[in-house]
């Protein structure tokens, strides 16, 4: 009887990893930020630069920590390009290299992001620590 259980479940698991070959889009649900986190302790400002390919661009701006008291390590950037209705259709991640002092700021440039009708930058993830 156990062993039938455990047929049955491994039959549901593999089925629900079946995609029918249909290659599926992005979520725009797991691809988010948490804003109550991330809003408050960066302040991301970018442009977007001339293009480099056909079906290219690239963002460049800075990461400013306005998050008093809190630095950062290992801080990871998510560029989304959105089509004109706000749906994803494209992503990138980025690390921003070095560390985030309290009160500073870093420049970053991410290439190679899909061109898009609007595009949003935001910090993705971040290791925090205590810094005076």
């Amino acid at each position: 009887m156990t062993r039938l259980v455990l047929l049955g479940l491994a039959v549901i698991a593999f089925a629900g990893c079946e995609t029918g070959g249909v290659g599926l889009a992005p979520s725009a649900s797991l691809t988010t930020t948490t804003p109550g986190v991330t809003d408050y302790r960066f302040k991301v400002t970018w442009s977007v630069l001339p293009e480099q390919t056909a079906d290219q661009k690239a963002l460049e701006g800075h990461v400013e920590n306005v998050a008093g008291g809190w630095g950062a390590n290992n801080v990871r950037l998510l560029a989304q390009s959105l089509d004109s209705s706000g749906t994803l259709v494209g992503q990138r991640l980025e690390w921003l290299g070095g560390s985030l002092p309290p009160g500073s700021r870093t420049y970053f440039k991410i290439r190679r992001v899909p061109v898009a009708d609007q595009y949003r930058v935001t910090v993705w993830s971040y290791q925090a620590y205590r810094g005076d």
